[in-house]
């Protein structure tokens, strides 16, 4: 390992700093992966600093009646990190739990993407808790289940909703995090959301680990669309200018997310905005892809397959994996101090 458990923590804690939402969003997400089965010693140690720094930021808006004095950024990174705690133990009920996912929804009044974040944590909560909810709910206090219930009312959770067949509440998860309990997925993101914000200059071969990584996200989703899906590939689009082999990575990653979404694509390209279409466009441009179609049968645009991804992107996802993480763990303690 390129650093220690300890440091690797360290070093993505100063990441929930950052001022792009995107890398504090997926430094987050590595943390919770992190948390899960890892040293329990340095996992408590992140769960009280976690906790003791959204309880201040709680205090202070007692005693100033609203402003913290915080920006949004830096109260986004404190939840964050209090939320990768919450969903650190899917589906378990420690006795840190109910205190921790109590006071991350005394955020929801924040503005986004704080809300957001919130929002998506406890509905997730929520949705993996269901089923032994008659059980586990006897670990709350009464007004720590209204604080939940207060959560829900204002949030709107309640409006995702759905029957469960063992008779509990089942929550529609969010696309986010259900990505993001991949460690590849948030690695490879967070990652190459660095290496593009960056000036100090990575190696070629570090840059084409992070866009394979990316890619193998990307590819991991053939035909569907969930909703991390457009930002991942937009991301990856912008290394089309980057030099071989990322560049070639790309390209063939990119026709290949078009090719599979192609019979679908007059829907799912709602799911963009008008800016990550034009990233998009702007690749195809570049890249030359546009030259590679061909008429479909059924009436969309079918991108030549290429033999590497088709073959090999679900095995390519576990040797990433490794790579996306030492490589991001590397970097970030030569840029994170």
């Amino acid at each position: 390992m390129p650093c220690s458990s300890s440091t690797g923590v360290t070093i993505l804690r100063s990441c929930l700093k950052e001022l792009c939402s995107y890398v504090r969003e997926h430094a987050a997400v590595v943390l919770a992966g992190l948390m899960k089965g890892g040293d329990e010693n340095l996992a408590e140690d992140f769960r009280g600093r976690a906790y003791r720094d959204a309880n201040a930021i709680q205090k202070k808006r007692r005693q100033r009646n609203s402003s913290s004095g915080l920006s949004i950024a830096s109260i986004h990174g404190v939840v964050l990190a209090l939320a990768a705690c919450v969903l650190s133990v899917p589906y378990d009920m420690p006795s840190w739990l109910p205190e921790h996912v109590t006071l991350l929804a005394h955020f929801v009044g924040e503005s986004s993407p704080v809300k957001s974040t919130v929002t998506k944590a406890v509905a997730e909560f929520q949705r993996t808790h269901a089923d032994t909810w008659n059980i586990q709910k006897n670990s709350f206090t009464e007004d720590q289940l209204e604080v939940l219930k207060l959560h829900l009312d204002h949030s709107g959770t309640q409006g995702h909703r759905r029957g469960s067949q063992s008779g509990g509440i089942e929550y529609a998860q969010s696309d986010v995090w259900a990505s993001a309990y991949s460690a590849l997925a948030a690695g490879a993101a967070l990652i190459a959301g660095l290496s593009i914000n960056s000036s100090s200059g990575l190696s070629i071969a570090s840059i084409h680990g992070a866009v394979l990584a990316l890619a193998a996200c990307v590819l991991s989703v053939p035909y569907d669309m969930p909703s991390w899906l457009p930002e991942h590939v937009t991301l990856l689009a912008h290394f089309v200018g980057e030099s071989s082999p990322a560049k070639s990575t790309v390209t063939k990653a990119v026709a290949e997310f078009q090719r599979t979404h192609a019979d679908t694509w007059n829907i799912q390209k709602n799911s963009f905005t008008e800016d990550q279409l034009e990233v998009l466009k702007l690749h195809l441009d570049h890249s030359g892809t546009q030259g590679h179609r061909r008429g479909s049968q059924s009436g969309g645009v079918e991108y030549a397959q290429s033999d590497v991804w088709a073959s090999a992107y679900s095995a390519l996802a576990a040797g990433v994996a490794l790579i996306a993480i030492l490589s991001m763990l590397a970097y970030l303690r030569r840029n994170g101090n």
